[in-house]
């Protein structure tokens, strides 16, 4: 009995269990390491967020604005030489040359009538006429210049034999004139308004990017096109242009900007995580260090007491884990899925080859018999109109082919058709022939320029303009080229476009004048796919353009998808000095494999 009463004397009493818990040295050191891994972890990332993000960004920004600025600087060279190139093309023409060797006025008279027409985007399309002793001596050509500046334009050009581009102000407003000497005895002379260029470059910029057009003549610097207000100035990228002293600047907009900045939520989840795997470890610690017994403590029998059991940590992180699973199977699979529905309304690679088709990609040269009218029947196919450029696809011809097309939208209730062109080196002359025959029978144009089929296709809907036509010879031989048509959303095919023959056999043609006017896709198109597709890792792509018109988007297109581009011809040019057209022959894809 005494031994017994002796244990129960050293045995813990309900009172002292009872008792509040006191730190001990290894507790208040398990506290202090849990208080510094917390604000260690705190301090590194907020460091992160404010400081080393800021910094990643800034550089992010400066990259994709220099690529960019290189970009518009492309497509802004490509439109001022398609300029240049009207405009050495009306100088040049035969029948100016003669006129102004003869002292024709009324030939003149007409011809300034025609460059009006060429050029009914401009303020002012004329010919000066040069006297024996330069334009200083005829007063009355003298008079019809603005002021010095266009005098001296006319010095430069006639000395230079070359084309001359200047802008200047005149009556608070800035104009660009273009001039070229058509013979020692006149020149051709165009004005565009700023607000054409001032156009172009929004048009080209898209939603990203800004553009200013800068002057600089000696050390003075002049704002032909202004950007607008800025809310990112510091990211200005410069660019020098084909003209002397003119200058390309361009600035990131708050699309571009905020499409480069990275969502800081999951970065502090992140951090909210390590501090609550800190606190949950110095926790266990902790509870496991009370529950120690002391060395000196004895042992008494004690009654076992069933708890409820409660799972560790890793346990419940699991369980959760694996409810959110389920429920997203769930989800999954009573969701209704998105469903894409593609609009191609110009067939291109891929479609099923009627036999003409196979003969051009061939190379069959066998001359199609011509009708009446010199058209060759052959060339009007199942989707397109398709030959032999120089043989099938001639001026007459296809002036003929633009007036046809022009009347049947007009017989159609449409008014307006938008233009695109490959790098064929034909297409430029089957383009000014097609926009001839629209012209004239009072159908407004809508140039894109040089794009790839399915961007005239996006275009369609973009500008929601239902009528399209198509200058590509597709993937058949370099001498080749063709049109595909789109009236109304919907392609041309068989009987419709067998009815534009018709209709040119029967010389059935619509008479008006039309407009022409240029716009640019390329941005826009690039801007709608990258707002759509998110490439989740760098991927290397190659890109084998086989020089056709898509080296000029898509290298950009798969830079800005954060993607590393490695570029296979690349350059449009339309003699394919690389491999031929066609991608669905295997042989010309070597390259490609082997890159």
């Amino acid at each position: 009995m005494r031994l017994l009463k002796s244990k129960r004397k050293a045995a813990p009493t309900a009172a002292q269990r009872r008792k509040g818990i006191t730190l001990g040295p290894e507790q208040r050191d398990i506290l202090i390491s849990a208080l510094l891994c917390t604000a260690l972890i705190a301090a590194g990332f907020y460091w992160v967020q404010n400081i080393e993000r800021p910094k990643a960004l800034e550089k992010r920004i400066a990259s994709v604005t220099s690529a960019v600025a290189d970009h518009q600087r492309v497509l802004t060279q490509d439109i001022l030489a398609q300029l240049r190139s009207r405009v050495s093309r009306q100088a040049q023409s035969p029948a100016l040359k003669k006129a102004l060797a003869d002292q024709d006025k009324a030939a003149i008279a007409n011809i300034e009538k025609g460059l009006q027409r060429a050029f009914p985007e401009s303020v002012d399309s004329k010919i000066l006429y040069v006297g024996p002793q330069g334009i200083a001596d005829e007063r009355s050509e003298t008079e019809r210049l603005r002021n010095n500046i266009e005098i001296d334009m006319m010095a430069k050009t006639l000395a230079s034999k070359s084309l001359v581009i200047e802008a200047y102000r005149y009556e608070e407003q800035w104009l660009v004139s273009m001039t070229e000497a058509a013979s020692t005895q006149g020149v051709v002379f165009v004005t565009l308004p700023a607000s054409y260029f001032a156009k172009m470059l929004r048009n080209i910029a898209g939603s990203s990017v800004q553009n200013a057009l800068i002057q600089t003549y000696k050390s003075r610097k002049d704002t032909v096109v202004n950007a607008g207000s800025q809310a990112y100035p510091q990211y200005e990228q410069s660019r020098k242009l084909s003209v002397p002293g003119w200058t390309l600047k361009v600035y990131p907009q708050s699309p571009l900007v905020q499409s480069l900045q990275v969502d800081g939520t999951l970065l502090w989840l992140v951090c909210a995580l390590c501090v609550a795997l800190v606190s949950a470890s110095h926790a266990i610690f902790l509870l496991r260090s009370y529950r120690r017994p002391a060395a000196d403590t004895v042992s008494a029998p004690a009654a076992v007491i069933e708890t409820p059991y409660e799972p560790t940590l890793e346990e419940s992180l699991e369980s959760k884990l694996a409810a959110n699973r389920r429920r997203d199977r769930e989800s999954d699979e009573t969701a209704n899925p998105f469903v894409v529905t593609p609009t191609v309304p110009l067939p291109e690679v891929g479609e099923r080859l009627s036999a003409d088709d196979k003969n051009a990609t061939a190379g069959d040269d066998t001359p199609p018999e011509p009708t009446d009218t010199g058209l060759a029947e052959s060339a009007f196919r199942a989707y397109d109109i398709r030959g032999v450029a120089d043989r099938d696809l001639s001026d007459a011809t296809c002036l003929a082919i633009g007036k046809a097309i022009g009347s049947e939208l007009l017989h159609r209730g449409q008014n307006k058709v938008l233009m695109g062109r490959d790098g064929r080196l034909s297409s430029p002359r089957i383009r000014e022939q097609l926009v001839g025959g629209l012209l004239s029978t009072g159908i407004d144009i809508v140039d894109l320029g040089l794009v790839a089929t399915p961007m005239l296709n996006f275009a369609c809907r973009d500008l929601n303009i239902g009528n399209a036509v198509m200058i590509t010879g597709s993937h058949s031989a370099p001498d080749y080229n063709g049109i595909k048509i789109v009236m109304d959303f919907s392609a041309l095919s068989a009987d419709d476009i067998q009815a534009l023959r018709q209709r040119i056999e029967r010389d059935d043609f619509a008479e008006g004048e039309g407009r022409l006017e240029n716009d640019s896709i390329e941005q826009r198109y690039i801007d709608r796919i990258i707002g759509d597709v998110v490439v989740a890792e760098t991927l290397r792509v190659v890109v084998d353009a086989g020089n056709g018109a898509t080296a000029n988007v898509a290298p950009p297109l798969f830079d800005e998808l954060g993607c590393q581009v490695i570029p296979l011809f690349c350059e449009v040019d339309g003699r394919f000095p690389n491999r031929p057209p066609d991608p669905t022959v295997s042989d010309n894809l070597a390259a490609l494999r082997a890159a």
